[in-house]
């Protein structure tokens, strides 16, 4: 139920495994908490997340939720219609 959630952490150890630079609560890394927290909602196949973050799509592709991860880019997100009209085209595919 949380196959998203547990590739999304599994990616992040496998980066700080290979880079002992790696500092999860760096700037950069900062919003990673927050992205993990927000996979555990995938378990219910009817929701979506619809996000600008291209992240998502490198760290979590083997989940079978990682179809109700839809990214979409920042423009998009900024306009209410463009945002609606990204989402009725996923979820009519």
């Amino acid at each position: 139920m949380l196959s998203a959630y547990h590739e999304f952490e599994q990616s992040k150890l496998q980066t700080a495994l290979v880079n002992p630079e790696y500092k999860p609560l760096s700037r950069k890394n900062q919003n990673d908490i927050i992205d993990a927290e927000q996979l555990v909602y995938l378990c219910d196949p009817s929701l979506c997340m619809l996000t600008a973050d291209k992240g998502f799509k490198s760290k979590v592709v083997k989940s079978d939720q990682a179809s109700q991860i839809i990214v979409a880019t920042s423009d998009d997100l900024r306009d209410a219609q463009k945002a609606e009209a990204v989402m009725r085209s996923h979820l009519s595919t």
